[in-house]
């Protein structure tokens, strides 16, 4: 089952990621062809919509969230659906 993760958590923990670029304000991917980190091209984890958070570990924790018109987005606050497991250490 995959746990609902937002991208900045995502790259505390994410082996890929890397601040050390001066493409899409500091968020790099070390992995990806466009070298940049989004929630839409990561090679980790994917972008959930309203719909994919029933089929999460954690929802009960955004339980607040009742549509798609209030899931947060933009400047690192997209949820992501990861199987830790999967994510690269550093």
């Amino acid at each position: 089952m995959k746990k609902i993760i937002t991208l900045n958590e995502l790259t505390a923990e994410c082996g890929y990621f890397t601040s050390d670029t001066n493409l899409n304000n500091g968020y790099g991917c070390k992995e990806n062809e466009s070298k940049t980190c989004h929630a839409y091209n990561c090679p980790v984890a994917h972008q959930l919509d309203y719909n994919d958070l029933k089929n999460c570990s954690n929802m009960d924790e955004f339980d607040h969230i009742e549509s798609q018109d209030d899931m947060p987005w933009g400047w690192g606050d997209d949820l992501m659906g990861i199987d830790l497991k999967q994510i690269k250490n550093k």
